[in-house]
């Protein structure tokens, strides 16, 4: 059973209220519950409506918050329009996907909600600031399913692992390599932890690449896969054993907790086994030691002393950089990739208001295609729909245009302050002012 969130509510049983502030946006935020199972969604719609309409689309948060994965379907967001007093509000609505990532109660904050709309008076562009309801989420665990740690709830869980190499035919130098995946079905592979213990021994040596994670989506269903590759180099003769691997999870389906597993690998290595290292007598290396510790004792002292002035040189280093053009420009660039339309703008502007030191109109080149961009999301035409790929491209293309023509014009300046390679007699006479 649905809950809003929001002191207004959609409906004609509170046409009054709308009666009251008939001229102020608001927003109301629908959570279709308050509790599910750790790994598993909870869907919220969060609605913006205004008396007339909005020239650009408002800028909606992200809900980034500890222990909460945040998820947008597809076409998550969409303009909407209601009848309030016989009038039409327009707006538009977002649907997120919480998955709550650990048991308990996860506090979400009020957020900021920042939207431009026209004075019904004057159809002026007037700014507004909202904030979303706060509300909570808890994570509960199933009564069959505790004891589990990590918990781990899916509707399918597999383990598999391949062999790369003969692990009964090794010689000091080979290698081997063990690739464990784990395919999960209903959670995303962000619940599961490591697989592979680090399983280093003397005369085995282990190198494990980064885990790689692929999650896929149906609806509000994620699913995906662990893959993780561990490398094995044999450093001396014997025989060796690598662990099993089992994963305890809880089967959302049969409500019961069951275990994956794959077999441990027996290796052996042709050769002479691992040389013994013989106890060193440290009385004959008092005066080494003695040494070390005190060169160590001088660089901490001189990092001490120099914390302060290090951490401030970092600071000043860091702000100059966010407040430099080629970070500004690097979020442009990242808002055009990810196709955020109020985040280019802003994005955009800021670039350009760094770049030229003033308050220089952004160049048309820019902000044609953005608006157009926006008339194809938000239009009454655009009825949602996504803007082709191509549009996007060619804000690229104006931005990449614009940077490198001040690029070039400072690389001309720069050569025409040179002296000629090979001066004539002309040049001579010209960079000596005769």
């Amino acid at each position: 059973m649905t809950r809003w969130l929001a002191g207004l509510v959609l409906s004609m049983m509170a046409s009054s209220l709308f009666a009251q502030e008939a001229a102020q946006p608001f927003i109301g935020a629908e959570l279709e519950s308050e509790t599910a199972i750790p790994g598993q969604p909870v869907t919220m719609r969060l609605t913006v409506l205004v008396p007339t309409w909005m020239p650009k689309p408002p800028v909606l948060p992200d809900f980034d918050m500890p222990n909460l994965m945040v998820r947008l379907p597809p076409r998550s967001t969409h303009p909407v329009s209601r009848k309030i007093e016989g009038e039409t509000w327009s707006g538009i609505t977002r649907t997120y996907r919480f998955y709550p990532m650990v048991e308990g109660v996860v506090q979400i904050e009020a957020q900021p909600v920042s939207l431009q709309y026209a004075d019904p008076l004057t159809s002026k562009p007037v700014s507004a600031e909202l904030r979303t309801p706060a509300f909570t989420i808890t994570g509960a665990i199933p009564e069959n399913g505790a004891g589990l740690d990590p918990f781990i709830a899916a509707s399918a869980l597999r383990l598999e692992q391949e062999i790369e190499g003969s692990p009964d035919d090794l010689e000091p130098g080979d290698a081997i390599k063990r690739r464990v995946r784990l395919s999960i079905e209903g959670a995303s592979p962000m619940m599961v932890p490591p697989l592979v213990a680090d399983q280093a021994m003397r005369g085995l040596a282990a190198y494990d690449a980064e885990p790689v994670l692929e999650e896929q989506a149906e609806g509000a269903v994620l699913s995906g896969s662990r893959l993780e590759v561990i490398t094995y180099v044999a450093e001396a003769g014997g025989r060796y054993a690598l662990s099993p691997i089992s994963v305890r999870w809880y089967n959302q389906t049969e409500d019961r907790i069951e275990t994956a597993r794959v077999e441990g690998i027996d290796l052996t290595v042709r050769g002479p086994p691992p040389v013994e290292v013989s106890k060193r007598n440290w009385r004959t290396d008092f005066g080494r030691w003695a040494t070390v510790l005190l060169l160590i004792g001088c660089a901490t002292l001189a990092m001490w002393r120099l914390r302060q002035p290090i951490a401030a040189w970092r600071k000043r280093r860091g702000a100059a950089y966010l407040g430099s053009e080629k970070y500004a420009l690097s979020q442009a660039r990242r808002a055009l990739g990810n196709h955020q339309l109020s985040r280019a703008h802003r994005a955009i502007a800021n670039w350009w208001h760094r770049r030229n030191r003033a308050r220089v109109p952004v160049p048309e080149t820019l902000t044609e295609p953005l608006q157009q961009i926006g008339a194809v999301l938000y239009g009454p035409q655009g009825q949602g729909r996504a803007a082709d790929p191509k549009m996007w491209q060619s804000v690229v293309r104006a931005l990449h245009n614009l940077a490198g023509a001040k690029q070039q014009a400072s690389m001309r300046a720069r050569s025409a302050r040179l002296p000629p390679l090979n001066p004539t007699q002309a040049d001579i006479a010209r960079h000596n002012g005769t």
